[in-house]
């Protein structure tokens, strides 16, 4: 996806997180990597109706990889306005959301093409009869 960010643009992608970046964000929280995008979720849930609190050294492990590209600065020098990045991954989320949906909605307006259906398909048998030439 692509992020905005205080006038430069950046290409991020969760999935593309490499095997050295998740030992380091691993390190660093101390839990799972797969604990990491569970820390980024403010969302609200029975526990917190009105949203959880943002967990600080996720975003800050967040915006390494983001603005890094997760290499070349350890982690915890890594600095930035939080709101601001914040609101540029949703806003990046969101144009990626809409992407998928009108790539969606152009698919299911496009014309099914059909094609004559083979006579066998509904239990007749074909057979090949006498060619006769005029």
């Amino acid at each position: 996806m692509r992020i905005d960010y205080q006038g430069e643009s950046y290409e991020f992608e969760m999935a593309d997180i490499t095997v050295k970046q998740a030992i380091k964000i691993e390190k660093y929280l101390g839990c799972p990597i797969g604990e990491f995008g569970e820390r980024l979720d403010t969302s609200p849930d029975e526990q917190h109706p009105d949203g959880k609190n943002p967990d600080l050294m996720a975003i800050q492990c967040l915006g390494w990889l983001i603005l890094h590209g997760g290499k070349g600065v350890p982690i915890e020098d890594t600095d930035f306005i939080v709101t601001a990045l914040s609101r540029a991954v949703a806003a990046g989320v969101a144009a990626e959301q809409e992407a998928v949906r009108a790539a969606e909605e152009s698919a299911a307006a496009r014309p099914v093409p059909t094609v004559a259906a083979d006579p066998s398909a509904n239990g007749a048998t074909v057979t090949a009869g006498p060619l006769t030439v005029p």
